[in-house]
């Protein structure tokens, strides 16, 4: 089948679900550690590479757990002399 955008989603997440399995396996050494496992290992680190830079978990002020990866997103404007967006922040 076609990839999807919730396929896209998923792809985003591979990079640091991996980070965060690695983290939480020093833990339990010889074992696979459980998605919580993961999870609780993600949001301890300050950051941790996604593939659009640097995150960190949040999403605890709006929706009460941080389970949400935060990235930084590039600040853009529409430049008329230019014809095209440019990064701005």
């Amino acid at each position: 089948r076609r990839m999807t955008g919730i396929d896209w989603d998923h792809v985003v997440w591979l990079i640091p679900w991996c980070i965060g399995a690695q983290v939480a396996g020093k833990d339990t050494p010889g074992k696979w550690p459980s998605n919580d496992a993961i999870l609780e290992a993600l949001r301890k680190l300050p950051s941790f590479p996604t593939i659009l830079g640097p995150g960190h978990m949040s999403g605890k002020e709006m929706f009460g757990i941080d389970n949400m990866i935060e990235q930084p997103v590039p600040m853009d404007m529409f430049d008329l002399k230019a014809g095209d967006k440019r990064i701005i922040a």
